[in-house]
């Protein structure tokens, strides 16, 4: 008889976030079949060869009825895990899990109010300052509250930082006290900040899969190359060990009692010696192909953790990767191992898709022009 492959339903395949990397770590598996839920009618994962049902629906927010439409989807398609990838899922089905579990097994998952903590800078930041965990000097700026003399806590250069937003989007550097005064003075932006000082260092991320705290999986990466922006994902990753990075982390997962997966983000303080805690995603993260290469496949650890299949903490290899902005005619490429390519080959229509969707959207804005 003909073994059943493992069903597994995405429920948030919408956008071009994060979702396409789990599919195509998920792809690397023979016995398991990818169904795909999307509030977006044409995503980029829905052209690749790894998902085998597509499936449509038009509830714009996480709520009850985006639950139940996952739900009767799992139903449909007999899904024996439903695998949340962004944050929004992730805590929508966290906080319905009982009433999800006699459908489908669930991936270990952060508690919703956790994950309302670590992925608000301020609020984790506060964490840190209570638990007493390496982390950077950090202040919260409101237009109505702040003073000048908030800023004692901190040292120069300092970084302005936007609560609600990830990869490096909106920060802001200033190297004196000068250009500092004259931005708070002159800016309009509602929202909050975090004022925090800058790690003289260089950039170390680490990843994990966690279960009630305990460390199932991880990978430790140090950027090599940046991104072509200042405070983008760096382009080039080193993946190694870094025993202070994981006694920090591991230290962090215990105390939260971390379930799922989580990309902390950290800076080695050259100064202090010691590597510091910047933010912490609780969703999976940009380089997850880069993970996957170095031998940590994360989603399908998930969902052998989901069924409660056992294995041993998997080692990974310290492998350098690249991902696919960097020019092949760059003279850095020689150092490294791997790059996102051989993926993309082997599955090429979700980036034709992305391509070809931006320059129809460019030649749209210049005929509205």
């Amino acid at each position: 008889m003909k073994k059943e492959k493992l069903s597994v339903l995405i429920p948030d395949g919408e956008g071009d976030n994060f979702a396409l990397s789990v599919l195509r770590c998920l792809g690397q598996v023979p016995d398991i079949r990818v169904s795909v839920l999307s509030q977006e009618r044409w995503p980029s994962l829905r052209f690749s060869r790894h998902q085998s049902d597509f499936f449509l629906h038009n509830v714009d927010s996480f709520d009850r009825q985006r639950l139940d439409v996952i739900l009767q989807v799992a139903r449909q398609v007999k899904a024996d895990i439903i695998l949340p990838v962004n944050q929004p899922a992730i805590r929508l089905i966290s906080k319905y899990c009982d009433e999800v579990h006699p459908i489908a097994a669930l991936p270990p998952l952060p508690k919703p109010e956790l994950m309302d903590i670590v992925s608000d800078k301020w609020l984790l930041a506060e964490y840190l300052e209570k638990e007493n965990i390496p982390h950077p000097s950090t202040i919260l700026y409101q237009t109505d509250k702040f003073r000048e003399q908030d800023l004692v806590s901190l040292t120069y250069p300092i970084l302005v930082k936007p609560l609600d937003r990830d990869g490096g989007e909106g920060i802001m550097y200033f190297a004196e006290s000068s250009e500092l005064s004259n931005y708070l003075k002159n800016t309009d932006r509602p929202e909050k900040l975090i004022l925090q000082s800058y790690v003289h260092g260089y950039d170390i991320d680490c990843s994990v899969l966690c279960h009630n705290g305990e460390i199932l999986a991880y990978t430790i990466q140090k950027a090599l190359l940046p991104g072509k922006k200042r405070f983008e994902p760096a382009a080039s990753i080193e993946f190694l060990y870094h025993e202070q990075v994981y006694d920090i982390v591991q230290r962090l997962m215990q105390i939260l009692n971390w379930s799922g997966v989580a990309h902390i983000d950290l800076r080695y303080d050259e100064r202090d010696k010691i590597p510091k805690i910047i933010e912490m995603n609780p969703r999976y993260w940009g380089s997850l192909i880069g993970s996957l290469v170095a031998g940590i496949n994360f989603p399908y650890l998930a969902c052998l953790t989901s069924k409660k299949i056992n294995y041993t903490k998997p080692e990974y290899q310290y492998v350098n990767f690249s991902r696919l902005a960097i020019s092949l005619k760059d003279s850095n490429m020689r150092k490294f191992n791997y790059s996102g390519m051989p993926f993309l080959l082997r599955d090429p229509l979700p980036e034709l898709h992305k391509h070809f969707t931006g320059m129809f959207q460019k030649v749209l804005q210049k005929l509205a022009r």
